[in-house]
């Protein structure tokens, strides 16, 4: 799974263009090649190359190398420091590889959504990241083909809440949007079952594990990526608020 979603990353980013262009700016910035583990890895920041460059900050914790090839949990922070909410965001997480002493670039997308996620008020009641507040972006262990040289984090997009954008955007609106689009054709078809049965019960049944129903017909693993994500989201909702809330997301009152 985690190297279908890199690959599709890859492919939203440009692929190898992708790759050549960042790491031909950022190639002189790479780190040796670790070889120790639990070794810590300084990850480079690039802020927005924009006139938000001062206003939205990005800043990344070290990366731990648990082997040459493998990093744990990456953790980085969008900082709001502009008048406007954000509603939506995307970093790229860049790893540099040292594949028999050529270096090559394995980018993925990292992203948030307000929209998609109906408990984002648990962490910001507006259901914004608002201005002053600080948001976690966290890449999961990842185990790559080669030994890593450096990591480079880069703002991608951002969407405010009064429908403007900024960052370059190579890719980051697609995959929010894609994932949209797939949480979209989840919910209609939970809103169907729950007609049908009006058991707020047997739809927790349905969102008890990470599976994206055949009837959804989804070949694009960024929508199948957006049903999980929503799925995650109700699940907590459930646990943590009980029927009756989860009954209002999947059928809000007209």
């Amino acid at each position: 799974m985690l190297k279908s979603m890199l690959s599709a990353s890859a492919k939203l980013l440009g692929g190898a263009l992708f790759g050549a262009i960042w790491f031909s700016l950022l190639g002189s910035s790479a780190s040796q090649s670790a070889q120790d583990s639990n070794q810590r890895l300084h990850i480079q920041v690039h802020q927005l190359p924009t006139r938000f460059q001062d206003r939205i900050i990005l800043r990344c914790e070290d990366a731990i190398l648990s082997t040459p090839n493998e990093t744990e949990d990456i953790t980085c922070y969008i900082k709001n420091n502009s008048s406007k909410p954000i509603v939506a965001g995307a970093l790229t997480i860049v790893y540099l590889l040292d594949d028999n002493g050529k270096t090559t670039s394995q980018p993925t997308l990292l992203s948030f959504d307000s929209l998609l996620q109906p408990d984002f008020l648990v962490d910001h009641p507006s259901g914004l990241v608002t201005p002053g507040a600080e948001y976690p972006l966290r890449n999961i262990a990842t185990e790559l083909d080669h030994p890593i040289k450096g990591i480079v984090a880069l703002l991608d997009y951002i969407e405010f809440s009064d429908k403007t954008k900024t960052g370059p955007d190579r890719g980051g609106s697609e995959q929010i949007n894609a994932q949209r689009s797939g949480a979209r054709k989840y919910i209609e078809w939970l809103e169907k079952k729950y007609d049908k049965n009006q058991s707020i019960e047997s739809i927790a049944d349905l969102l008890s594990n990470d599976d994206v129903p055949s009837e959804l017909g989804i070949t694009d693993p960024i929508e199948a990526q957006g049903v999980r994500i929503f799925k995650r989201q109700e699940r907590h909702v459930y646990e943590t608020k009980g029927a009756e809330v989860l009954r209002k997301h999947i059928k809000p009152a007209k």
